[in-house]
This record gives structure tokens, sequence and C-alpha cells, in this order.
């Protein structure tokens, strides 16, 4: 369950939530449900390589009206690089390839997002979509 924004913001913490609750919270746009789509797709293409968590945060989980992407993480163990999609292992600077596909930056990470990980934002907060969620279509 995601928390309630308090001065714009997610709680500090790790919130784990459906796609249903992402898109309810998340989704009070035009503009923020197209950056969802895009971030579904992502979601869709990381599942079929086999991942089975991802995080997102930054601007997008903020009470911010217009964030410019969505950035993201996913557990990379048991991802076969092979099956990402190309786009997907682009992480040159500024990810265009990511970002010209899915509206969105995923970076593999093996270790929790937060302000400990250097690869993530600065955010404190962030939430946590189960794979297998994503994939469902509302």
């Amino acid at each position: 369950m995601i928390p309630a924004l308090a001065d714009g913001r997610l709680p500090t913490g790790e919130w784990t939530a459906t796609w249903a609750e992402v898109q309810d919270e998340f989704g009070t746009s035009n503009w923020r449900l197209h950056l969802l789509e895009g971030c579904r797709r992502a979601l869709v293409a990381l599942k079929a390589a086999g991942c089975r968590r991802a995080w997102i945060d930054g601007s997008f989980v903020t009470g911010k009206l217009h964030p410019g992407d969505i950035d993201s993480c996913y557990d990379p163990i048991g991802v076969d690089r092979a099956k990402l999609h190309p786009a997907l292992l682009d992480l040159s600077p500024g990810r265009p390839a990511q970002k010209a596909e899915f509206g969105c930056e995923f970076f593999p990470t093996s270790s929790r997002p937060g302000p400990v990980s250097t690869s993530w934002s600065s955010f404190n907060a962030t939430v946590m979509v189960n794979a297998r969620e994503s994939s469902s279509s509302t």
C-alpha cells in the first residue's frame, strides 16, 4: 500500500504496491498516465527476461504535476540479458534509447534502491512493484 504524500513526497521508506495502486496514486494526469504506460511496457519486457522486482522513484512518486520521466531500477537476479529489450541495455548518459522507447529509465541494481546506492537517485522513498502484477492491463 502506498501511503499518502506529505508535503508532496512519500514518507521515507520502501512501499510495496500493486500496479493498480501505482496507477491510482500516481496516474493523476494524462501525462502521468502516458509515463505509466511506458513504464508498464518496460516492466512487461523485464518480466519476459526473468525480472521479478522493480522499483519506481524520482519526481514521479512525488506530487510534482509534470515529472519529466520515471526513474526506475530492477533486481537483475534471474534476468537473462540476452532476452532484455535492446533499449533496456542502454545505460549511456541520459539513457536516450530507454527514454525514447519507454519514457523512463531502468537501472539494474543488486542492492535495494535508496540513498545508499550510487546508481540511484537522492530520493528517500521508493515504490516496489512486483513484475507479475505489472503485466495486467488496466
